[in-house]
């Protein structure tokens, strides 16, 4: 199934009204977020959480053009590829519940 083409503006309005009071930027020619993540939460955690949910997502180290370089605790988070408006503002709106309930959520130990 083709995905649909979500305005820039659209998802960022959506993206601002899911993650109201936390500190995140959009590039002015890209129809992604990168969201800092509030203590306890580490990128790679989150990103796992989320895929538990079947939201899937990068930490910002995935990005880093050194591997092993120091990184800080982001997400990105595409705004263009889900299949409508309405299943963006669920994911998204979903991704601020796990934010919200980091206490809930274990890193396991292998």
């Amino acid at each position: 199934m083709a995905r649909l083409r979500i305005s820039d503006a659209g998802g960022l309005q959506l993206a601002q009204q899911a993650f109201d009071g936390l500190d995140f930027t959009a590039p002015a020619q890209g129809s992604h977020i990168w969201l800092s993540l509030p203590r306890p939460w580490q990128a790679l955690d989150f990103a796992h959480q989320a895929e538990r949910h079947n939201i899937r997502i990068l930490p910002a180290s995935s990005f880093s053009p050194v591997p092993g370089s120091q990184h800080i605790e982001a997400i990105r988070i595409s705004l263009g590829a889900a299949q409508n408006r309405s299943a963006l503002r669920d994911g998204l709106n979903q991704l601020r519940r796990i934010l919200d309930h980091a206490q809930s959520f274990h890193q396991a130990i292998v």
